[in-house]
């Protein structure tokens, strides 16, 4: 298992690979073209596997809905949309080794946490999405230069002041290989959103996610009156309490 900063997932895979160890590798596994190539030949030439863990899969109401979406029929799907916020760096104080694009990648807030919100539509919902548009902002233009664990406790006053390239927001939208129209809004700089995901994969199912609780399903179907009007009936599934 390698989980180290960004730039050194791909020297450590390499190495594990040719020892003949199979990898799990935290995302990304590796932060440019050319590196993730090299890890590919190297697994071929090993005979290896390389995987990433998608922790988020394995929360018991994710894999619930899976199965709902899998095998209960929920009709077509209008719209896949949601949203990813936090707000740990709102601050222009916090900072990070992941700002750094040396250790990070040239990408910060849609590779670390966006990915995260694509790979559950795409596994909840049974999809594809083939193309996108994003547009990123940069909302804070200088920040401390990072040193210690990403949750520490802020760079020392007098740390010298580096330039952000890498994004703090972004807003996607795309379409799957049906033509579905997709949009999320991904942040670090989301004020009161510790870790806030939200999505709506299939027609009438979506999946709240708000740490430290447990993320918890919401079902909604209308029902017609005689009158035709449209009544929401809702139903929510939650996932166990966790033991610490």
């Amino acid at each position: 298992m390698s989980a180290p900063p960004n730039h050194l997932h791909v020297g450590q895979a390499v190495d594990a690979l040719r020892a003949g160890k199979h990898v799990v590798c935290e995302k990304p596994v590796a932060t440019t073209a050319a590196d993730a190539q090299l890890l590919v030949d190297a697994a071929e030439s090993a005979g290896r596997l390389v995987t990433v863990p998608s922790v988020y899969r394995y929360h018991p109401v994710v894999r619930e809905l899976r199965s709902r979406v899998a095998t209960c029929g929920f009709g077509g799907r209008q719209l896949l949309h949601g949203s990813y916020l936090q707000d740990w760096l709102l601050s222009p104080e916090s900072t990070s080794w992941r700002v750094d694009p040396a250790a990070g990648g040239a990408s910060r807030v849609f590779a670390d946490i966006g990915s995260h919100w694509f790979d559950l539509v795409e596994w909840v919902a049974g999809v594809r999405v083939a193309e996108l548009l994003a547009e990123t902002t940069t909302t804070v233009a200088d920040r401390p230069r990072a040193r210690g664990p990403t949750f520490g406790n802020g760079a020392p006053s007098d740390a010298a002041r580096v330039t952000v390239t890498t994004e703090d927001a972004l807003a996607v939208v795309g379409r799957t290989t049906e033509g579905v129209l997709v949009s999320v809004t991904v942040s670090r700089v989301s004020a009161g959103r510790k870790n806030r995901l939200w999505r709506t994969p299939p027609q009438h199912r979506s999946l709240t996610n708000r740490e430290p609780q447990p993320p918890s399903a919401e079902g909604g179907k209308f029902r017609r009156r005689a009158a035709a009007e449209g009544q929401l009936r809702r139903r929510t599934v939650r996932s166990p309490p966790q033991r610490r």
